[in-house]
């Protein structure tokens, strides 16, 4: 089996610390070895194991985080400071605002495990699946951490779970038409070009903002929006623009004649 040296941006997967490291080496690539159709189940294995971890060591965190003592020493709120105060809900044990950092990884575990095992074609490799791992448990760290914000405003909540709930289902819907597409027979070597694939050539990451939004405030959620854009535009985007060129020639680029927003629909 021979690996494939570009990767699909639109996987859904979060890259940021591999990301980083192959920026920094001059690399761009990405953990999926797109193109290849072959299962590896060890690697599918401790990607969904690492993935139902992760609310459990976000509610742990939640319940009995340091974090909790070190952030009033490092500028942020005291515990229990709006909005992470209020009555604790009994379906959850935790806070409502607690419930929904808590709510918001377990759908992000979710939609990946809907990923890994109903739309995704290319292999996860066991390298691949630590590396997520990790990255979701410093993102569960991270985003407890971001919770005590003194300036942290209602809007920041309204908005920021607006966006996570419309990220993930128009990244979920999109993975599902694009792989109905090139699962039917008459559509082999074809470019998929329906649905949300009509209106950008890429759908994907932006419930991340929306997660980072709703659990950190407008300051956290700004400066991870801006991670995934730089990312997108220097890496991503080239990487499945020189892929796809690669593989479909005349066809791609009429396809970005047809579709001519990248990521954005009517900006980029």
């Amino acid at each position: 089996m021979t690996k494939n040296r570009y990767t699909s941006v639109s996987n859904g997967i979060p890259q940021v610390l591999v990301l980083v490291s192959l920026s920094m080496s001059g690399q761009r690539r990405d953990l999926i070895a797109r193109g290849e159709l072959d299962s590896v189940p060890l690697g599918t294995a401790l990607f969904i194991g690492l993935r139902l971890l992760d609310p459990l060591l976000q509610r742990y965190i939640l319940f009995k985080s340091p974090l909790s003592a070190i952030a009033p020493r490092m500028g942020f709120s005291a515990p229990g400071d709006p909005p992470s105060g209020g009555p604790i809900l009994p379906f959850t044990g935790l806070t409502p605002f607690q419930s929904l950092i808590w709510g918001f990884s377990v759908g992000s575990a979710a939609k990946h495990i809907f990923w890994i095992l109903g739309t995704c074609q290319e292999p996860m490799y066991p390298s691949a699946a630590i590396a997520v791992g990790v990255f979701n448990t410093v993102n569960s760290l991270a985003f407890t951490l971001a919770s005590h914000n003194p300036s942290y405003s209602p809007y920041d909540i309204h908005f920021g779970t607006a966006l996570y709930l419309v990220g993930i289902l128009t990244e979920t819907v999109g993975e599902i038409q694009r792989k109905r597409f090139k699962d039917k027979p008459e559509n082999g070597g074809e470019i998929c070009k329906s649905g949300l694939y009509s209106v950008v050539r890429n759908v994907s990451y932006f419930w991340r903002t929306g997660y980072a939004l709703g659990s950190g405030g407008s300051v956290f959620g700004t400066a991870v929006a801006s991670f995934f854009i730089y990312d997108f535009a220097t890496r991503a985007i080239p990487v499945m623009d020189s892929y796809m060129t690669q593989k479909y020639g005349k066809q791609w680029a009429q396809t970005k004649q047809e579709v001519p927003y990248a990521l954005i629909p009517g900006i980029w």
